[in-house]
């Protein structure tokens, strides 16, 4: 568990293993604590809520910093040079899926299919609409290092653009569960 999650998470065991060396080992390996079966309900919530005020109220910040636009998640919050962007929840979920995939070229199909729920034969400006107000709110032109452009009647496709004009395809690949 310690190697996959963060520090911060707390690990109780409970277990009928009642071993002096079983219980040394978990705690020495990161377990918070160590409750021997059968567990007695009272005690057991008074240990969860004893290690709960012990652990930081804030979990990792998980950030993505995208150049002059930072996406925190956990807040669903946009800043663009510090300051936060009002974006309605769905112009949230297409700026992180645009930015999470930067240089990759996205379908209206399947924006519609990922962020709205809604089949590919819907004939909708929907996308359309939300990716201008995007461009507006976000600064996504030329002049800010952004160039959001439009596929004809396919798409768009999100690039970084350095100074020389030179479009850069990050090697990342995305996390699509980043602000889901």
């Amino acid at each position: 568990l310690r190697g996959q999650l963060q520090d911060t998470v707390p690990v109780i065991f409970v277990t009928s293993h009642d071993a002096e060396e079983d219980i040394v080992l978990a705690l020495n390996k990161g377990a918070d604590d160590y409750v021997v079966k059968p567990a007695r309900k009272q005690e057991l919530i008074a240990r969860i809520e004893a290690l709960a005020r012990r652990v930081p109220r804030e979990a990792p910040s998980g950030i993505r910093n995208y150049g002059n636009i930072l996406i925190n998640p956990q807040r669903q919050e946009i800043t663009l040079d510090g300051e936060p962007v009002e974006l309605t929840q769905k112009e949230f979920l297409l700026a992180c899926h645009l930015l999470e995939n930067t240089g990759k070229l996205l379908s209206r199909s399947q924006l519609l299919e990922e962020l709205w729920g809604q089949s590919n034969n819907v004939n909708t400006r929907t996308v359309d609409t939300h990716i201008s107000r995007l461009r507006k709110k976000l600064q996504l032109s030329r002049e800010y290092g952004w160039h959001l452009g439009a596929v004809y009647q396919y798409g768009y496709r999100l690039d970084r653009i350095d100074s020389k004009n030179v479009v850069s395809t990050p090697g990342s690949t995305a996390n699509p569960a980043l602000c889901h």
